[in-house]
């Protein structure tokens, strides 16, 4: 299920003349959990609450009240309540009927988000991620793109794509802090997975984007689009919803690609100085040269790549294991075809620009023609005076 409901402690809360007893429930989604704390007289108006709006009892017993001892002088009669009140909500939470889960007292009780619902929403978008938790979620997207097309989720999935570039940008801090060789490769390694990471939940929150600025464009509300995990809800934005988002993005565009700028030109550095050693010269100009070592006489550099021969280790893939580099490459791919695509535009705008000019050319042409035959005409007319 997407959501899971646990009530693992209570405390007291000594903030006013009067201590009373809270309980600390944590709520887990998909992709985020977090912990609220309710008394047991917010319980109480929850339950009557829920029962008002759904027109029928919760599935479980509502724990009484009891007026001695209190909880806040019986350890014991705390836990007995806490699992009470864990019982109530885990009875909700699984009944298979959703008539209290789908009411707006649920919803504002738990800070659940304003489009979550029993059987669609969060629940629909983990089954179509395939995850049963939110690192095994995020970790899914990044390494297949799905499009994110539930408009909760997709601001769920940019609140850790931020999160993701702020742990990029506090691993590239520690490198430069780093005292030994060990520690600054330790910190590049994992500034380098935040960053292939983002680079795929920003490819599935730009595709997601488009689906659902599209189903705001043709006015098909909450419409069902295929995709390969099955069919997955697109919800609707209006056009300013959907400009912010397309701000957001550009945003975290800009910040990745300024991370992985300074990560590149770090390394770059940080490989220069270590080139600049007795060894490494004497390689370069025995490599110059054509002697293998420095000694001896070697076959002459052809330049010239070597079919089957192992390709050369970039500053991108050095720090990356298979799967960063396979992400890597897809990336590549995706932005050549987008930059296939931007040609393709701006060739046929040229075309578009050619058959213009050629067809005004065609009309000057034969506006010349016409005016040479009316002078070859009235000519002879005029010399005749």
């Amino acid at each position: 299920m997407s959501l899971k409901l646990s009530i693992p402690s209570a405390a007291i809360a000594d903030t006013t003349d009067k201590p009373y007893t809270v309980y600390n429930i944590l709520v887990r989604l998909p992709l985020r959990e977090h912990t609220i704390q309710k008394r047991y007289s917010e319980f109480l108006n929850f339950h009557n609450a829920l029962t008002s709006h759904s027109g029928a009892t919760p599935p479980a017993p509502f724990p009484g009240k009891s007026f001695w001892p209190r909880t806040i002088t019986s350890p014991s009669l705390t836990e007995d309540r806490r699992a009470a009140l864990e019982r109530y909500l885990l009875a909700i939470l699984d009944s298979p009927d959703p008539r209290w889960r789908n009411t707006s007292v649920w919803r504002q009780f738990l800070n659940l988000p304003a489009s979550w619902t029993a059987g669609s929403s969060a629940s629909r978008a983990n089954t179509a991620l395939n995850a049963a938790n939110g690192a095994g979620a995020l970790a899914t997207i990044a390494a297949t793109g799905q499009p994110i097309t539930d408009a909760g989720l997709w601001l769920d999935v940019h609140r850790e794509l931020k999160s993701l570039l702020h742990d990029a940008r506090l691993f590239l801090s520690k490198r430069d802090q780093a005292l030994s060789a060990s520690e600054q490769h330790e910190s590049s390694a994992g500034a380098k997975r935040c960053l292939v990471k983002a680079g795929g939940i920003l490819t599935a929150l730009d595709s997601g984007l488009k689906a659902m600025s599209d189903s705001a464009s043709t006015g098909s509300i909450g419409r069902k689009s295929c995709s390969a995990g099955g069919s997955t809800l697109v919800s609707d934005l209006g056009e300013g919803e959907v400009r912010r988002r397309k701000d957001l993005l550009a945003a975290a565009r800009r910040e990745r690609e300024a991370l992985e700028t300074l990560a590149n030109s770090l390394a770059t550095k940080r490989t220069a100085a270590a080139s600049a050693t007795p060894t490494n010269i004497i390689t370069d100009k025995a490599a110059l040269f054509g002697k293998p070592n420095g000694t001896g006489s070697g076959a002459k550099p052809t330049g010239r790549r070597v079919l089957g021969g192992q390709l050369p280790e970039t500053e991108r893939t050095r720090e990356l294991d298979n799967t960063g580099v396979l992400q890597l490459q897809k990336q590549y791919l995706q932005e050549q075809d987008e930059d296939l695509l931007s040609l393709l535009h701006t060739v046929t705008r040229q075309k578009e620009i050619g058959h213009a000019i050629g067809e005004e050319l065609r009309i000057q042409n034969e506006m010349l023609e016409s005016l040479d035959q009316d002078v070859t005409r009235y000519v002879p007319d005029v010399m005749c005076f």
